[in-house]
């Protein structure tokens, strides 16, 4: 479990992931650059990747995917 200090409003937020956005639940501050701690022992936790650049490859390595409203399908359901 990871932590992270919000500089905003001095309140800690909480998750398991190393990965993606991360906006502090109390005022919305952006917290991903901001550095992981280890929530038990409050060290602070040395991240493999930077965040910059795995936020690139993500965008680049994802194939457009249109909205729901662009694409028009039938489905078929047999009752």
């Amino acid at each position: 479990m990871y932590q992270k200090n919000c500089d905003r409003c001095q309140r800690p937020s909480f998750s398991s992931s190393e990965q993606g956005d991360w906006l502090c639940p109390v005022c919305g501050n952006d917290l991903t650059s901001q550095p992981f701690f280890n929530a038990m022992t409050q060290e602070r936790v040395n991240v493999s990747y930077k965040v910059k650049e795995q936020k690139k490859k993500i965008e680049k390595d994802t194939p457009y995917q249109p909205a729901v409203s662009e694409v028009s399908k039938s489905i078929n359901l047999i009752i």
